[in-house]
């Protein structure tokens, strides 16, 4: 057992195992090389996840997008929402702003500046109420290509004070109200309890 355990040690490599282990590194290497190159434009493809919150009532929201990446004349800028299935908020295309192809939810609520021109893909959403809350996809792509895209989470908080005219006030204290009560003590005085404050007169 000792005389196979030495001769199986001292028997020298092939020259195939050398070649794979003198190959390892550098494959290792290459390997690690091609995942940091894939996350990298990974990360500068897609932008991290931002959110932005407004009360309903107010006049508009705005998604910011700013982007320093030169973008082909011929690129289309694309805002959806996953509604769950994804609608069209706003579309750029072929130089011109497409609201025949935004979803009629949207229609006459979006602004973009020129976002080839200015490198400004924001979004304004006119009138926000809590219907327009969600995930928001800005997507820049040249065909099936994507160039660009950023995610951007809509927070619209409901208001839930209302606000009430004096004279509605009254009116509705005048109908919940219960009429006193009198209860005659004696011939000569009477007590009227109030069913609101509880006060005797």
């Amino acid at each position: 057992m000792l005389v196979f355990l030495f001769v199986l040690f001292t028997e020298p490599f092939p020259q195939t195992s050398s070649f794979l282990l003198g190959a390892l590194p550098g494959a290792v290497l290459l390997v690690l090389l091609f995942v940091g190159v894939f996350l990298y434009v990974w990360r500068r493809k897609t932008r991290p996840v931002c959110q932005v919150k407004v009360k309903e009532g107010a006049q508009s929201i705005t998604l910011s997008y700013q982007t320093t990446d030169e973008l082909p004349e011929d690129a289309t800028v694309e805002w959806t929402i996953s509604d769950p299935e994804p609608k069209v908020v706003h579309r750029f295309e072929n130089g011109h702003h497409q609201p025949g192809q935004q979803h009629e939810y949207y229609f006459e609520r979006t602004e973009m500046a020129n976002p080839l021109q200015t490198g400004d893909l924001s979004l304004t959403l006119s009138d926000p109420c809590c219907d327009d809350s969600g995930i928001y996809i800005c997507t820049v792509h040249r065909g099936r290509h994507i160039l660009a895209q950023k995610v951007v989470e809509v927070r619209v908080q409901r208001q839930y004070c209302t606000k009430i005219r004096a004279t509605d006030w009254i009116e509705m204290k005048r109908s919940t109200v219960k009429k006193p009560q009198a209860r005659r003590k004696d011939p000569d005085s009477v007590t009227v309890y109030s069913a609101d404050s509880g006060v005797t007169f």
